[in-house]
């Protein structure tokens, strides 16, 4: 039976009867990984691809709106309130977006890096210039020296 006003499908109760050029709900998913470094999480979609392998790592790295669970799971349940407070907010893509090029996968990697933070070691200090040694931005480098976020650099380095 459906409920009154609806003809019975399950999506129309989320429709509203909105008009064309009206803007949709934002629909949140954020997703929450550890940074070890770090000590706590990171809220986005920027996480090592190692943590999406397979079943068993998704279910082990990668936590849907849940930043308590993976504090839990990865610092203890000592750890669970510092490190919510002082998870890492990173890079995320709402997919749910009108706006998101789902079909763009072929990304100029090379533009991207250059807008990353990076370790100056000499200076005790992480950068976000363009200017990180070429070196950086080769495979099997990057995902150990180019960080999005200035906190996950710091982390990684014991810097700043």
């Amino acid at each position: 039976e459906s409920e009154a006003g609806y003809g019975g499908y399950y999506w129309e109760r989320y429709q509203e009867n909105l008009p064309n050029g009206e803007a949709y709900p934002t629909i949140y998913n954020h997703t929450f990984y550890p940074d070890l470094h770090a000590g706590t999480c990171v809220n986005g979609t920027d996480y090592p691809s190692y943590m999406a392998k397979d079943k068993d790592f998704i279910r082990l790295y990668l936590y849907k709106n849940n930043p308590e669970g993976c504090c839990k799971y990865w610092f203890g349940d000592a750890a669970v309130e510092g490190c919510v407070n002082s998870v890492i907010q990173s890079k995320y893509i709402d997919w749910n977006s009108p706006d998101t090029n789902v079909t763009a996968t072929a990304v100029n990697k090379t533009e991207e890096y250059l807008t990353m933070w990076y370790p100056v070691i000499e200076e005790s200090k992480c950068r976000k210039d363009g200017s990180m040694p070429s070196w950086m931005m080769a495979e099997g480098y990057v995902e150990w020296y180019l960080f999005n976020t200035r906190q996950q650099c710091c982390a990684a380095f014991g810097l700043c």
